[in-house]
């Protein structure tokens, strides 16, 4: 517990620190270009965007570079004052409304160079080196509009979207074999190119002796993610939440307060359970009447626990809800609980009861299994990752599927095509 503490402080202040050093390196970009433009004729009199835009290197859309070149005055309006942020943003850091006043110019300004330039890599790297003046309202606010219409159920259950995958399969040929445990590369059928959905562990189950160990050391100390009990309700009617807004949301957050939600988070990282654990409840009814009989209704849930808990946290669940729901607990009909070590038994890539793949930092989203170039490609000759363990991580998406799937079929086919194309064309 206590090592735990004071991993959590390491990193926090590695964080912190990194966070720091980004910052300051994003002055130091912006005053030392800010100074050499000043020293420019070109910058000086305000021509420089009026040439750029007719260099063929960077008219990507040369009928747009054409039509923004017609208005000189306005380029050089535009050219003066980016010199002018540029100087002015390592100052404006202290200052709280000038600094995001500079930072929405200075994030526009590379949008249009990423748009109008051609140049969207460059563009990528400055925005993600300036997101770190954001404040915290913005990332709240970018998580709630994320929540603006809710988090998609599917009609008829999660099945329905295997059960999709695999008729998109079988119509294009493809054979699927259920009900065997493969325990090694060797036993798959000879094929150019195999691609894994499986955990950091799984990958080291199935080939470790023929990874580097540098590869199998990286891969084992990846995190581990955040563990969850899983409880599912039958119920004698819909939920009587005291919000009663909250019976027309699909997915609903139950924790409380900031506080009790960072003692609830940070006794979990430190290997204890909470009291009032955070719980993420989902009512599928809302959007989807076939989930129970008419009257009735079902709601699962999941709290967050100890990587590899064996408690079965029905009752606290339960209480949880009650504390937002009073009469809850008079609706239930019945309760079956999946302890986060069982839910490993039940999916191996469930490693410890975790569900995300992997840890979900900042870094650990972007670095995921491990640093890697290519987090795709594993050491081995035409062998790829595709599971949650790569980027971009853990949600109904298929991302993760289609990056690995375009690196396969350019490396082992020769073809550049966008796999999507593949799936949205019909059989």
């Amino acid at each position: 517990m206590v090592l735990a503490e004071v991993r959590r402080r390491v990193v926090t202040l590695m964080h912190n620190a990194a966070i720091l050093v980004i910052g300051f390196q994003m002055c130091v970009i912006y005053g030392a270009a800010a100074l050499w433009k000043a020293q420019g004729p070109v910058w000086e009199n305000g021509t420089a965007l009026y040439y750029i835009l007719h260099i063929d290197w960077f008219r990507a859309w040369p009928a747009l570079s054409d039509s923004a070149a017609d208005h000189p005055t306005i380029i050089a309006v535009i050219a003066y004052v980016t010199v002018f942020a540029q100087i002015g943003f390592p100052f404006a850091v202290f200052s709280k409304r000038l600094k995001y006043a500079l930072l929405v110019l200075l994030l526009g300004m590379h949008l249009s160079i990423a748009v109008l330039l051609g140049i969207p890599v460059f563009s990528a790297v400055m925005i993600i080196g300036d997101s770190v003046f954001l404040p915290d309202t913005f990332w709240l606010a970018l998580g709630t509009l994320a929540h603006t219409v809710g988090w998609p159920v599917a009609r008829g259950g999660s099945q329905a979207i295997a059960d999709a995958l695999a008729k998109e399969l079988r119509e294009r040929g493809g054979t699927i074999v259920t009900g065997h445990r493969v325990r090694s590369l060797a036993e798959l059928p000879r094929a150019r190119a195999i691609l894994l959905d499986v955990s950091p562990a799984g990958l080291l189950a199935l080939a470790s002796a023929d990874l580097p160990p540098g590869y199998v050391r990286a891969l084992r100390a990846a995190p581990s993610g955040v563990a969850v009990c899983k409880v599912d309700f039958a119920l004698s009617g819909p939920v009587p939440w005291a919000a009663p807004d909250c019976a027309r949301a699909g997915t609903l957050h139950l924790v409380g307060t900031r506080e009790e939600a960072i003692a609830a988070e940070r006794a979990v990282a430190a290997g204890r359970h909470a009291e009032r654990p955070y719980v993420l409840a989902v009512q599928p009814g809302v959007v989807d009447p076939t989930r129970a009989p008419q009257g009735r209704d079902t709601l699962y849930a999941y709290a967050h626990v100890p990587f590899g808990s064996e408690l079965d946290l029905g009752e606290v669940v339960t209480a949880q809800v009650e504390r937002f729901a009073p009469g809850f607990r008079d609706l239930v009909l019945a309760r079956h609980v999946v302890p986060a070590r069982a839910l490993e038994e039940h999916n191996p890539n469930c490693v410890g009861g975790g569900f995300t793949g992997g840890g979900l930092s900042l870094w650990h989203t972007a670095m995921r299994p491990v640093p890697r170039r290519d987090p795709y490609v594993t050491p081995i000759e035409g062998v790829y990752l595709c599971s949650a363990s790569t980027p971009p991580g853990p949600a109904v998406h298929g991302m993760c599927g289609v990056h690995a799937a375009a690196r396969a079929l350019r490396q082992c086919f020769g073809i550049r095509t966008d796999p999507l194309r593949f799936v949205s064309n019909p059989v």
